[in-house]
């Protein structure tokens, strides 16, 4: 009997170490589990309540009448829940004939030059996944994982690199970040 009350007394004492241990990370992905057990209902609830999936907000004035920008301009986004900015410029794009190595379900790679300049005090992660694009016909190309980008960029620092795109269809080419988009005709420019 002592012997199992000295294990029970073990156990207890284990698992509050164990919770005064614990990190965030593993509390958020244990709350998020938690949350997708939910009932229907709690889940209509869950959503009005979540955030949207990216909080960044245009804050330039260089959109024309159909909120398009060219190749060329410059765009800022800024996000209030991390506290970040940058200065995004689609600075060319190209039309790139895939190679035999390439893995690619479409004609053409469109390959997009973009400079990142963080205005902001938090670094910025300059990610090749939070871009789309739809080519001449509107089909929604993909994100290609050639030459993948996924870099941070320190406060007041600069970085340019390159977001490839698979795409089916010839232009014109909307190539989207955000709540923004840029207007590529296909041709060089």
């Amino acid at each position: 009997m002592k012997k199992l009350l000295l294990l029970a007394g073990l156990l207890i004492v284990f698992s509050f170490g164990l919770t005064a241990c614990g990190n965030s990370a593993y509390n958020e992905k244990e709350e998020s589990n938690e949350e997708s057990t939910s009932t229907p209902n709690e889940s209509e609830d869950l959503a009005e309540e979540a955030p949207a999936e990216d909080n960044y907000t245009d804050e330039s004035s260089e959109t024309d009448e159909t909120g398009s920008l060219s190749i060329g301009d410059a765009e800022s986004f800024s996000n209030e829940d991390d506290e970040t900015s940058v200065d995004v410029i689609i600075k060319d794009a190209q039309k790139v004939t895939p190679t035999a190595e390439d893995e690619s379900t479409g004609k053409y790679f469109i390959k997009a030059i973009v400079e990142f300049k963080n205005t902001g005090t938090e670094p910025y992660t300059a990610n090749a996944a939070e871009f789309s694009i739809y080519d001449g016909n509107d089909e929604k190309g993909e994100v290609s994982s050639k030459d993948f980008m996924l870099e941070e960029v320190a406060p007041g620092k600069s970085y340019t690199g390159n977001v490839f795109f698979d795409v089916k269809n010839d232009g014109p080419y909307e190539i989207h970040l955000y709540d923004s988009s840029w207007t590529w005709t296909g041709e060089h420019n």
